[in-house]
């Protein structure tokens, strides 16, 4: 099953209830510190929270929240410590949605003690039949353990088990063996939701806004990391794997260097067992040059491209690849058609999704463009606009686009910067020729 939706609320600047639903392109726009990162970050945060050991629901050890705290990560608008999570997927023969609320745990306990899970629910409705579901809720008069573990009060298709010891791994929770026996139907409802939660670790794919260059050349032991790093890491073991495997990766990263730049990619043994990235033009064969010297764009989005051809991939569908600012260090005129490239990823007869934030006025004209002409499927695409009220607090408005790619609405004034700027040129020079 595909990740369909996410909803944070009391996290970050996302003081209210904040649902993202999950297309296969999904774009977020905003000015500056609006919240776009903090909200696209909260999946990778999640993500990284699938199995973590006992004691802490959140992975705060996780590069997306850059070292902060709990604490930080909760809204300051509000005097509640309590982050409220909600995940949804969709697949042909079930729906399944599940929520936590984590707590910080009150008075002194919060300096020595992790958070805590306060509520978690799980719901999972077929198309036919009867809905399943479980909710958990944390009974505080009980002494939190420093292991994790916890009583709930534990409900089963709303009926009353009674209290469970319970422990959680991250945001998974667990029956703990030997404090109580397990009805069966309660270990299946965990096992299947923490099956759930495997799959949301695996399949969610995150790129932070700056990555690294690739290596000049790099040893290549035997096989490539299953994900690339948050910075790009990795990019260049995986093609080089994908090369020496006769796969197709390399093969649809460079075609678009190939039409859009003119430059051919390639990898190259360099010495025995150490291999570089290239590029090269075209019209002259011969001519090598080691990525990391063609400039950084070319070095920006060569992880981005990567990434992408891997979510397009046979079987790849339930992917989520999660994006900051693809077009980083690009010439305007390659942002439309690093639009295209994902346009083609997104109208997939079992495409996977993408979340994607960005500035760039001409990615988003690539995408309407596209619509127009129609190579993508209006349905496929939804854009937020995230945007900072005047107390602090972000809210998003989702924009969707009719077969001629017109927005359904668009906030006033969004993109006039450059006319705008135009006019007082033209102002400035109509001064100075009457003076």
């Amino acid at each position: 099953m595909a990740l369909s939706s996410f909803t944070v609320a009391n996290y970050r600047s996302f003081l209210r209830p904040t649902t993202i639903e999950l297309r296969p392109l999904t774009l977020l726009f905003g000015y500056n510190n609006s919240g776009k990162s903090a909200l696209l970050r909260a999946l990778p945060l999640l993500a990284d929270s699938v199995g973590t050991p006992r004691g802490a629901p959140l992975n705060l050890d996780s590069s997306a929240v850059r070292g902060a705290s709990f604490r930080d990560l909760c809204c300051q608008l509000s005097p509640r410590r309590l982050i409220d999570f909600a995940l949804a997927w969709d697949g042909l023969e079930v729906t399944r949605h599940y929520q936590l609320s984590v707590l910080e745990l009150p008075g002194p306990q919060a300096e020595v003690l992790p958070p805590v899970v306060s509520e978690f629910g799980t719901e999972q409705s077929p198309p036919w039949g009867t809905p399943t579901s479980l909710w958990g809720t944390w009974l505080p008069k009980h002494e939190f353990q420093t292991t994790g573990q916890a009583l709930y009060d534990v409900h089963l298709d709303e009926k009353n088990i009674e209290s469970y010891p319970l422990a959680f791994r991250g945001i998974s929770p667990e029956a703990v063996v030997g404090e109580r026996t397990v009805s069966i139907s309660l270990r299946d409802a965990l096992r299947e939701l923490v099956w759930q939660l495997e799959h949301l670790r695996d399949d969610v794919h995150w790129l932070g806004a700056v990555r690294r260059v690739p290596h000049r050349s790099k040893e290549f032991r035997g096989s490539a990391p299953p994900k690339l790093l948050e910075d790009g890491t990795g990019a260049l073991e995986v093609l080089v794997q994908d090369k020496l495997r006769g796969g197709s990766l390399l093969t649809t990263v460079s075609a678009w260097f190939e039409k859009h730049t003119r430059q051919r990619l390639d990898v190259t043994e360099v010495a025995p067992r150490y291999y570089a990235l290239t590029l090269g033009p075209l019209a002259s064969p011969g001519v090598r040059v080691n990525v990391i010297d063609t400039g950084e764009g070319m070095a920006q989005v060569l992880p981005v491209l990567v990434l992408g051809a891997q979510a397009r991939q046979e079987g790849a569908h339930d992917t989520l690849i999660t994006l900051e600012q693809p077009e980083l260090h690009l010439h305007p005129a390659l942002h439309a058609p690093l639009a295209d490239f994902f346009c083609d990823i997104a109208m997939r007869p079992k495409p996977p999704r993408a979340l994607i934030e960005t500035h760039s006025e001409n990615f988003l004209q690539g995408l309407q463009l596209a619509i127009v002409q129609g190579r993508l499927d209006p349905a496929r695409v939804g854009v937020y606009w995230v945007q900072q009220l005047d107390d602090g607090s972000s809210t998003v408005d989702l924009i969707t686009f009719d077969d001629k790619g017109l927005p359904s609405r668009w906030p006033p004034g969004v993109f006039a910067e450059d006319t705008e700027l135009a006019r007082r040129i033209l102002k400035e020079r109509r001064a100075k020729e009457g003076r």
